[in-house]
């Protein structure tokens, strides 16, 4: 396996879906139509629809997911969560052209929405453009300075494309401290490259 393989493969496993409610350390910001802008409202049926479609993404059911979310949008394109959710569903089914177009459509409703922020960086290291990628990383860690996700992988870009290893270093620790160092396989590399970097 190539090093981009794997670098892929890793990046794409540390996505979850983007959920309403209260935020844990490892998952998405909740939905910004319920939380963090205020703007669109959604009833009690649509959130119940939305859990659903989480419950199914997370269930690795992308068949379902995609369904709910497409119906969702159907009726209501003003909200960013279901599209980004959407986005992460193509990402999942290896189908980059759809989950650009999907996350293009919930930065265009919000631009500082990290959770669709950290998708695009996947889309765009998928597409060959790391620059692209760690600016939509360093956007999204912007907008939410403790989102693990966008922290573990601009570390990853920094360590093995960049081969920055201080950056690196600097974001595996706050992605660790995010998710209360419960990534042992993270730790391990953490400690290696820390071994390195004073050695050095």
């Amino acid at each position: 396996m190539s090093i981009n393989n794997l670098l892929l493969l890793l990046l794409l496993a540390g996505l979850t879906a983007c959920t309403p409610g209260v935020q844990q350390h490892t998952t998405a910001p909740a939905s910004e139509t319920t939380v963090s802008t205020g703007i669109a409202q959604i009833s009690e049926s649509e959130r119940n629809d939305y859990r659903n479609a989480i419950t199914a993404l997370n269930s690795n059911n992308f068949d379902l997911a995609e369904k709910i979310l497409k119906e969702m949008l159907k009726a209501r394109q003003d909200l960013a969560g279901p599209w980004a959710n959407l986005g992460l569903v193509y990402l999942k089914k290896n189908d980059v052209v759809q989950a650009r177009s999907a996350l293009g459509h919930a930065l265009q409703l919000n631009p500082k929405q990290a959770y669709a922020l950290n998708l695009m960086g996947v889309v765009e290291y998928n597409a060959g453009n790391a620059q692209k990628a760690t600016d939509y990383y360093l956007a999204a860690l912007q907008s939410k300075p403790d989102y693990a996700n966008a922290h573990y992988n601009i570390a990853l870009l920094y360590d093995i494309i960049y081969q920055d290893l201080p950056k690196a270093v600097e974001h595996y620790q706050q992605y660790m401290t995010l998710t209360n160092n419960q990534d042992k396989d993270t730790a391990t590399w953490l400690e290696q490259l820390s071994a390195t970097l004073k050695s050095k």
